[in-house]
């Protein structure tokens, strides 16, 4: 499947979302095909020059922490009202916008079972008292995640800013089924599979690798924070925003570097999904549009070229309206392991393997090894280390969901203050005697480690 073919599935399964949430006769559309450009098979020298900088743009536009302008939000609305367009669905000229992306996946479905109830069951009821109970109950299942300090009044605002767009017709209700996407018909690549190749190793990989996961934590957060709201089966995840990395990078990159024609109608369509997802997130529906702002805060860590959500100290990311996400080296964990830390009977009562690791790790596993009394396997002294044990440890499956030996062993090299810091090697079971788990360590037989003058 060649490039241009990605994109055009990219936009069929856009109109498939689209329909799902805004038809809900699932009336049939037809996606216009764009006209394919003619083909590109090599590079000059200049627009491989412009990989760099082309990359580093990118990065800081999917990494940006300041809210949009008005000529920024005004190129958002025309991008989407685009997509609305390729769809075959009427724009509904309504917007709101949230300040975080939990606002944005309760709202909908709140102000939906909220207009449906005073409409078919209690036509006489208040529409503050329904909207303040709807609110409620949803902050409630909010707080049970442990991220939302001051989400509520924003929660309201935007439920009746959604009630008020939706008095003169029901809130169309999602459909439990994605509508089947039409699939593109074989023709000539447009790009030369050489230059796709060279471009996602060197501009798509470069980009992915140096944006955090935002996406995957707002998901994983955002279904957590609905299980409990009554009208929770007619939510659905946001589409992507800004923070996403996909083959539209390689596209975008041929399309501005390289000033590859697509053609007027393809070129359209292109330019209305990007700028469509130069917000947070958004979520489309028949009556009205629902988008988030940027973050205000995010952190992160590189590691081994990758960046990653990490704050030991506090929230990864942060929302306007306080809602957070707080991540241990890429993992999204609860709040309270963060800013209090958990002790040994909280870390054993985690269900979730990674989380309990991250707490563990959080802890130090010296310290953990010592509180939950892990059975030693054996001990030696360091011959490369004159003074220090080599410790081996047998970890329970009930603690990471799996077999594992841990080797705590002691750093070589004295910090400033003269301590020597202790930490913690994962090695294979297969490990049965301390030498032999640090020889893995340092990929060499047992016999030549003992050997060693010094280990460093």
């Amino acid at each position: 499947m060649n490039l241009l073919n990605r994109t055009i599935d990219g936009l069929a399964n856009l109109r498939g979302c689209l329909m799902d949430r805004m038809n809900p006769a699932g009336a049939e559309c037809e996606l216009v095909r764009p006209t394919r450009p003619k083909q590109l098979t090599e590079l000059t020298a200049d627009q491989r020059e412009r990989m760099a900088a082309f990359v580093a743009q990118r990065i800081d536009h999917a990494r940006r922490t300041t809210p949009l302008t008005e000529d920024e939000w005004a190129a958002w609305e025309a991008g989407v009202r685009k997509c609305y367009e390729l769809v075959g669905v009427p724009w509904p000229g309504v917007i709101v916008k949230v300040p975080s992306p939990v606002v944005g996946a309760l709202a909908p479905p709140i102000a939906e079972g909220v207009v449906r109830e005073i409409r078919n069951s209690k036509p006489g009821i208040s529409l503050d008292s329904a909207v303040r109970s709807a609110v409620d109950a949803a902050g409630r299942s909010v707080s049970s995640v442990g991220d939302a300090p001051r989400v509520g009044e924003a929660l309201s605002r935007a439920v009746r800013d959604v009630i008020d767009a939706t008095r003169a017709g029901m809130v169309c209700p999602a459909f439990d089924q994605i509508p089947a996407t039409p699939t593109h018909e074989e023709s000539h690549s447009a790009v030369s599979r050489k230059i796709v190749r060279r471009c996602i190793r060197e501009v798509f990989e470069p980009v992915l690798y140096a944006v955090p996961n935002v996406d995957g934590a707002i998901r994983g957060l955002l279904c957590a924070a609905v299980c409990a709201v009554s009208s929770a089966r007619n939510w659905r995840v946001p589409l992507a925003g800004r923070g996403h990395v996909g083959f539209d990078v390689v596209w975008a990159f041929l399309r501005d570097a390289c000033a590859l024609d697509f053609g007027d109608e393809t070129r359209e369509s292109l330019r209305a999904i990007e700028n469509a997802q130069s917000a947070e997130c958004w979520w489309p529906f028949r009556d009205f549009v629902v988008v988030c702002d940027l973050p205000t805060e995010v952190h992160t860590e590189t590691v081994d070229g990758r960046i990653r959500l990490h704050n030991a100290d506090g929230p990864a990311v942060r929302w306007g309206d306080g809602w957070e996400i707080h991540a241990w080296h890429g993992t999204t964990v609860p709040r309270d392991l963060i800013e209090n830390g958990w002790d040994t009977k909280r870390i054993m009562a985690e269900r979730n393997a990674e989380v309990r690791r991250c707490a563990i790790e959080r802890v130090g596993w010296h310290q953990f090894i010592t509180t939950a009394g892990f059975r030693l396997i054996d001990q030696a002294p360091d011959p490369a280390n004159p003074g220090q044990l080599l410790r081996l440890y047998k970890v329970p499956r009930r603690v990471l969901g799996y077999r594992a030996r841990i080797l705590l062993c002691v750093n070589a090299t004295p910090e400033r203050n003269g301590a020597r810091r202790v930490y913690e090697l994962s090695v294979p079971t297969t490990c049965r005697t301390a030498l032999t788990a640090v020889a893995w360590s340092f990929d060499v037989p047992e016999q030549t480690y003992e050997r060693l003058a010094r280990a460093t």
